[in-house]
């Protein structure tokens, strides 16, 4: 009789067998890994957002009005222009050592101002957007600013709510008509919103419409945009959509002006947003335009998420 003899291995279906199993259990675990990575993402940029915001609240409460973004040569205070809203937050977030090293006798973007906001600012950054961590050169870091050359500066993943006007020309812009454009907005006259590119904040005793109803900061795509930089400046608009024309932004290099000035974010569905409270929430890409529009003003008497159309006397009050 034959001795029965022993398989010490397998075969070639059998291993073929095998490599399908574990080929689907990947496939099956993959997206839920990546998604867990993208919650844990989610919630870093929301608390990055956050201390921003309360960091702007305690700037309130401390200066009666919210953090200033004096973009022009000088402001409306003793010391020179050319630095954002995020610099003045610096003192009420932890980072007062990088303050005290600031010279406010001199624009934001000389000096040892200049060497200080090369750096990145981590709580800056959005880590769903890996392009954010690399410094580049931005409008108000190039030669005919810096008197040095082109800087490469570390950006900003955050703006400011400059209200819901036009960029630049309009374009794509809904009824009904814009008054003053964002980035020509001076003081309280010309905007909607609660901090504007030329050195206005706002009061929270302006924002009539309620601090629980107003978008105080939101997401952006600084690397799509020249205009974000920490030390610099950080301002964007409802104008256009939540994540309209990222494509052609993208594809732009940072100076498609007329869209670039819009929130926009990674985060898959929409981006996070913070009120004038403090509160950081996540907004849809599928929010109603209008809606969308109405959160971005700070005293326009439109009705909590519901928003209004603009009346001939809203547009005269607003000098439009």
């Amino acid at each position: 009789m034959r001795r029965a003899t022993n398989r010490n291995g397998f075969t070639l279906v059998e291993l073929l067998v095998v490599i399908a199993i574990i080929g689907v259990l990947v496939s099956l675990l993959l997206p839920a890994v990546q998604a867990a990575r993208e919650a844990a993402r989610r919630s870093t940029c929301q608390n990055n957002l956050r201390q921003f915001s309360l960091a702007a609240v305690n700037y309130h409460d401390s200066h009666e009005t919210l953090p200033r973004s004096p973009s022009a040569n000088n402001n409306s205070q003793s010391e020179a222009g050319r630095r954002s809203w995020a610099v003045y937050s610096l003192p009420f977030m932890e980072q007062q050592a990088i303050f005290d090293q600031m010279d406010l006798t001199i624009q934001g973007n000389q000096g040892v101002n200049l060497e200080l906001i090369r750096q990145n600012l981590p709580t800056a950054l959005c880590p769903s957007d890996p392009e954010a961590s690399t410094p580049a050169v931005t409008e108000l870091s190039l030669a005919t600013w810096t008197g040095t050359g082109d800087q490469e500066v570390g950006l900003i993943s955050y703006a400011a709510n400059s209200g819901d006007h036009r960029n630049a020309t309009g374009i794509g812009a809904p009824t009904p008509p814009y008054m003053h454009w964002a980035n020509d907005a001076y003081g309280p006259e010309s905007m909607r919103g609660v901090i504007g590119r030329w050195d206005y904040s706002a009061s929270f005793r302006e924002v009539t419409d309620g601090t629980t109803n107003t978008y105080l900061y939101g997401e952006i795509v600084p690397s799509w945009c020249y205009w974000h930089a920490w030390g610099l400046q950080s301002w964007s608009t409802t104008a256009h959509p939540l994540n309209a024309w990222n494509a052609e932004v993208r594809e732009s290099d940072g100076w498609l002006a007329d869209q670039c000035i819009t929130f926009r974010s990674l985060h898959p569905g929409g981006g996070h947003f913070s009120f004038c409270d403090g509160s950081v929430q996540f907004v849809t890409d599928e929010i109603e335009h209008i809606v969308y529009r109405s959160y971005a003003s700070r005293d326009g008497g439109e009705v909590p998420g519901v928003g209004a159309p603009y009346t001939t006397e809203n547009s005269r009050r607003r000098g439009g």
